[in-house]
């Protein structure tokens, strides 16, 4: 399985997470490595942007503000 990509809501960063397999962590688990941030979007393979975890908040994302992802 391929590494996941997330990027940051709160300081705009973007890190790779190993696959979410047998002990890694879910995305909801995974925290920014930059500035410990929970809110963070998964970038797919063909750069769609996916609300990943409980603790987003789509009002307060600045990469959500003005618009959806699908």
């Amino acid at each position: 399985m391929r590494d996941r990509v997330f990027e940051c809501c709160d300081c705009g960063q973007s890190w790779a997470e190993t696959s979410c397999g047998e002990g890694a962590k879910h995305g909801y688990d995974i925290s920014c490595p930059y500035c410990g941030g929970a809110s963070k979007v998964r970038i797919t393979e063909d750069g769609r942007k996916i609300i990943c975890g409980s603790q987003h908040d789509e009002k307060e994302c600045r990469l959500c503000m003005g618009h959806r992802t699908s």
